[in-house]
């Protein structure tokens, strides 16, 4: 929420979907009987009863709301002085038991909204369609494929080790993690806060563990699998099954065309 650049991505593809709702009701369509449609009116009715109300909510600015709802919640309690919030307390303390039960169901909402540009994807792949004919576009879309895959399955993959690396009922670390051995391979090993926190902290950078959950997932659908990044724990190997799976469904496909 509060890194920029991707904020100003994100607004940049709000308005990119934007543009093409505008399109949409200057846009063509072929009617049921084979025939295209160019009537304005019909085909502003077509889209309206159509695809109008996905394509609105996937272009809501869902990441700019959470920000300022984000702004909004560090600034309110530097904002109260002491002794207002001492003469006040009761009626403070009931005033935000209801924010803080409708304000995090909002942002809970608007992150839920943001799945429906998934579902776009029909509306691309059937416009693709129209270029699989040629083999350089089939090419482009098996590759922007396998890297879409490859990136779920990474973000699967690091969750998987970030809630295995830390034992919340004992508090300690499990040394078999591949998040751990990746932490000490690269010098940032995990360390416990006793005087401060009292939590585990350091371990690798967000990008390193993103580099090595996408090398890990991409080595793994090829069936390549150099072994300087495996897994380790019950719930790794299940996972690492599953993916090759995948990959070998992918090759197979892949082969066929």
């Amino acid at each position: 929420h509060n890194n920029l650049a991707w904020l100003v991505v994100d607004s940049v593809v709000d308005v990119i979907f934007l543009i093409d709702i505008v399109l949409n009701f200057h846009t063509t369509f072929v009617g049921p009987a084979g025939e295209v449609i160019s009537d304005a009116r019909l085909i502003r009715m077509n889209y309206l009863k159509t695809w109008f109300v996905i394509d609105l909510l996937s272009c809501l600015p869902y990441d700019i709301i959470n920000a300022f709802e984000n702004v909004d919640e560090d600034v309110t309690p530097q904002a109260s002085p002491a002794s207002h919030l001492r003469d006040f307390s009761n009626f403070h303390r009931n005033s935000t038991r209801t924010e803080d039960s409708v304000l995090p169901g909002l942002s809970s909402l608007f992150s839920s909204l943001k799945v429906i540009r998934l579902l776009r994807l029909g509306r691309v792949a059937r416009k693709l369609d129209h270029y699989l004919e040629y083999g350089a576009a089939v090419l482009v879309l098996l590759v922007c494929v396998f890297g879409l895959v490859a990136h779920w399955l990474a973000c699967i993959w690091y969750s998987i080790g970030d809630y295995e690396v830390i034992d919340e009922t004992t508090n300690s670390i499990k040394t078999d993690s591949w998040l751990y051995q990746l932490a000490l391979s690269i010098g940032k090993p995990y360390r416990y806060n006793t005087s401060g926190t009292g939590r585990w902290e350091g371990g690798p950078g967000k990008d390193t563990l993103y580099v090595s959950s996408l090398y890990f997932t991409m080595t793994s659908l090829t069936t390549i699998g150099f072994g300087n990044i495996a897994p380790t724990t019950d719930g790794e190997k299940v996972f690492s099954v599953a993916m090759m799976m995948v990959g070998c469904k992918y090759s197979f496909i892949h082969s066929l065309l």
